[in-house]
């Protein structure tokens, strides 16, 4: 459903900054238009920084449904990302195990099937917060279906990364839990020499992503972000996640903020979520850039 949205594929930096700027003068996200003046067309650099918010706002505008979940160290929330990453990239979540669960999936003659996800995605963000171990290892839910995944969106203050995947390590021994290492995508690094390598490792029926990720390594070129270290030095973690959906009229023409416990889920540790855990201050994630 999101190709209707986007048919030529994925917009350039203008055509993203110019639809910001008529999402403003419609009204929408005006905190962080009054940030930026109202004026993103041709910034570059720092002047051109955008946050998770601006994301929501952004595929709200165009009718994509998607939820803003923030991770803070003082309620000790932020020690929940990589359990949560985990959950949505192992789909672990609904009696399938995916938010295509009870689906409309529309077919139409010469074309791929169209899944419509029943779940919002503040539902399904509230659902992979409250799966949780089962005896200490993964859930019992698992996922039978192939249906794509969008990337998250995560970004802390000053920097902003897409996450398309995660890997979990084990104690050799079993003494100590187990930690995760986000496989994800770094603007800071050279895009071409970055899909060079993983074109070469797919392409080679030996490769395993074990030798991809050394291999890159070895070439200096960072795709993988420990989540510990991640955690470690930061206060507060922003991610958007998105099923895919799409608004209907009325729905998006609603969405001129992001709302606390409507479009965005603040972390916690206590389960199971509940719309009350779910409400944070949306005003400060909004400044991280």
């Amino acid at each position: 459903a999101v190709r209707s949205i986007f048919p030529d594929g994925v917009p350039s930096v203008h055509e993203i900054q110019t639809t910001m700027e008529e999402l403003w003068k419609e009204g929408v996200d005006v905190e962080n238009a009054k940030f930026h003046n109202f004026t993103l067309v041709g910034k570059t650099g720092k002047r051109a920084f955008i946050g998770t918010v601006e994301a929501w706002a952004y595929l709200s505008y165009l009718g994509v449904d998607a939820v803003v979940i923030q991770f803070l160290k003082k309620n000790r929330g932020i020690a929940t990302v990589g359990d949560f990453i985990w959950n949505y990239f192992a789909k672990m979540t609904g009696p399938d195990g995916c938010t295509c669960f009870d689906d409309v999936t529309i077919v139409q003659p010469g074309a791929p099937p169209i899944v419509v996800p029943s779940l919002s995605s503040f539902e399904y963000g509230c659902r992979l917060f409250n799966t949780r171990p089962v005896n200490g290892g993964d859930s019992s839910l698992r996922s039978s279906c192939t249906c794509a995944m969008p990337s998250l969106y995560l970004q802390w203050e000053g920097h902003s990364i897409t996450v398309a995947g995660i890997r979990k390590i084990k104690s050799t021994d079993g003494s100590s839990a187990p930690t995760f290492n986000l496989i994800m995508f770094d603007p800071h690094q050279r895009g071409a020499q970055t899909k060079s390598h993983l074109e070469k490792g797919v392409a080679s029926s030996k490769s395993t992503l074990d030798s991809v990720l050394t291999g890159m390594k070895a070439s200096k070129i960072k795709f993988e972000l420990s989540v510990n270290e991640l955690v470690q030095k930061r206060e507060s973690i922003q991610l958007l996640l998105s099923t895919g959906a799409i608004l209907d009229e009325s729905e998006r023409r609603r969405r001129k903020k992001c709302q606390s416990g409507i479009h965005c889920i603040t972390a916690s540790t206590a389960y199971p979520l509940s719309r009350e855990y779910t409400q944070g201050d949306t005003n400060s994630m909004s400044m991280y850039r």
